[in-house]
């Protein structure tokens, strides 16, 4: 792995490392001339050459940048090492990914629910600009401090996909992307889908080594879920329309929003009435003593 220089494009200041992905490494710099710290994603060291790294590089930054959402990361500059290697920055994102809220058990189905929500927004706003991206999964859902919710990694999206050629994660697959069909943008909503029913069962719908899990993925729809509490029972049914065989029968993004919140408003409404069955509960001695 090529270290990044010290300084680059004579304005950012090498600090750490963040992360690293098939394609590149992400750093975190120091922006000098706005004197605040950004996320900078560099080519790996031998892609530099290679005219279609360097094109699904560029692609993703510009496609990315393309994305003016709430939801998604801003990118902010772009540019090129003197070793070739292309770069791009974008802001920082500081907090947790979904997948670690998960891991901890900490993380209320309610809350849980909302995010999913936001995420389903996000792919909303991107499938109406036809982009679909491709992976999304609890890792690539990011959790700010402040409430923030990101959908990151829209690398995949930008793949020209060769006949045969199965790209994304495994676990989260629909079937018409394990098998190298044609995707569409219901092909995320079945991998939101895989999120959702992750959610109400506490852990993954398959496991096993990369090829096990595109064999399964291929087959088709997991097992259906097993008896949820009524109050669940709403989300089991959306998810069982998001896990649709039938890329057509699943809903679209828009769809799992307004289903989401409408769920989301009856828990409220129901949390609503049981303080207010509580707060008589607790009344009811005093009215007594007063008689």
């Amino acid at each position: 792995m090529a270290p990044a220089p010290p300084r680059i494009a004579h304005r950012y200041v090498d600090q750490a490392p963040l992360g690293r992905g098939g394609m590149g490494e992400v750093r975190r710099v120091l922006d000098e001339r706005l004197e605040r710290p950004v996320a900078m994603k560099i080519l790996h060291a031998g892609f530099e050459a290679s005219d279609e790294a360097r094109a699904l590089f560029l692609a993703e930054a510009r496609l990315t940048a393309g994305l003016q959402h709430p939801g998604v990361v801003s990118v902010h500059d772009l540019g090129e090492l003197p070793d070739g290697r292309l770069w791009f920055t974008m802001a920082e994102i500081q907090g947790r990914t979904l997948a670690v809220a998960l891991a901890s058990g900490d993380l209320p189905l309610r809350r849980a629910v909302d995010l999913l929500a936001r995420v389903a927004v996000v792919l909303a706003y991107a499938h109406a600009r036809q982009v679909v991206h491709l992976d999304v999964k609890p890792s690539n859902i990011m959790l700010g401090p402040f409430g923030e919710v990101y959908l990151v990694d829209w690398g995949i999206s930008t793949l020209v996909r060769r006949q045969g050629q199965v790209v994304g994660s495994p676990a989260y697959m629909a079937p018409e992307q394990a098998r190298a069909a044609p995707t569409s943008p219901a092909t995320d909503v079945y991998a939101l889908g895989l999120v959702l029913r992750e959610l109400l069962t506490g852990q993954p719908a398959a496991e096993g080594t990369v090829s096990e899990l595109v064999a399964r993925a291929a087959e088709g729809p997991p097992a259906p879920l097993p008896a949820l509490p009524l109050d669940q029972a709403e989300l089991g049914e959306l998810v069982h329309h998001m896990l649709a065989e039938a890329p057509a029968d699943r809903p679209a993004a828009r769809e799992v929003v307004a289903r989401l919140e409408a769920w989301l408003d009856g828990a409220r409404n129901l949390e609503r009435a049981r303080r207010l069955v509580q707060d008589a509960a607790d009344m009811t001695p005093l009215l007594q003593e007063k008689r």
